[in-house]
């Protein structure tokens, strides 16, 4: 059984038609958009920290049940608590959300080869 999930895109002002932005953890909003197309902008929490900005933002997903973020960069202090809270990030800049979310979409509906075993 697939887990269907939100994908968050890094984004300035919100929506799909906004471009996707080179950072992660100090973005003005998230795009959230689900498995049936469904979208929420919310605000980034981190955009405004004095500090810890990456923990205040996943935090933010994590509460969402978002299951990848989608940014142009991840800052090194982002990447352990991405992999630690189980959300895949996804580097990716110059796009659209829409253009994101079909890319995305594309890689889900690739076939994943088998490992061959020994």
């Amino acid at each position: 059984e697939v887990k269907k999930m939100k994908i968050a895109f890094a984004t300035e002002k919100g929506g799909l038609d906004d471009v996707i932005s080179p950072i992660f953890a100090r973005c003005k909003t998230f795009t959230i958009v689900d498995e049936n197309g469904q979208v929420e902008v919310i605000e980034n929490p981190g955009f405004n920290a004095p500090r810890a900005a990456s923990i205040a933002a996943i935090q933010t997903l994590i509460d969402k049940n978002v299951g990848m973020v989608v940014a142009g960069s991840f800052g090194p202090h982002a990447m352990p608590f991405l992999q630690d809270s189980g959300i895949m990030p996804y580097q990716l800049t110059g796009k659209t959300v829409k253009e994101g979310v079909e890319i995305v979409k594309g890689m889900e509906s690739k076939p994943q080869s088998q490992p061959t075993p020994p």
